[in-house]
């Protein structure tokens, strides 16, 4: 398999681990900013709606569709073959 852009895989494999380690970060500090506000049992009646499993699917599925993006911008294409037709 060949690349018509290749230098979109190079920006995939320096910009997506920069942004995973973003949104995990961002998401860490979000809950560690959330429990240093008050009360935990307060806390926990007031974010009994979060959906903090759906929260972490997302941020996975984003990261994954946007490597998907990455790939399909470089333009992976494969080999080639020669027919004869006659006319």
């Amino acid at each position: 398999m060949t690349f018509a852009d290749p230098l979109y895989l190079i920006l995939a494999a320096l910009l997506l681990p920069a942004i995973a380690i973003f949104l995990i970060w961002t998401y860490r500090r979000r809950k560690s900013l959330l429990d240093r506000l008050g009360d935990r049992s307060l806390l926990q009646r007031l974010t009994a709606n979060v959906n903090w499993r759906g929260r972490r699917w997302g941020i996975a599925f984003f990261i994954f569709a946007l490597g998907l993006v990455m790939f399909s911008l470089a333009r992976p294409q494969w080999g080639q073959e020669v027919r004869e037709i006659d006319q």
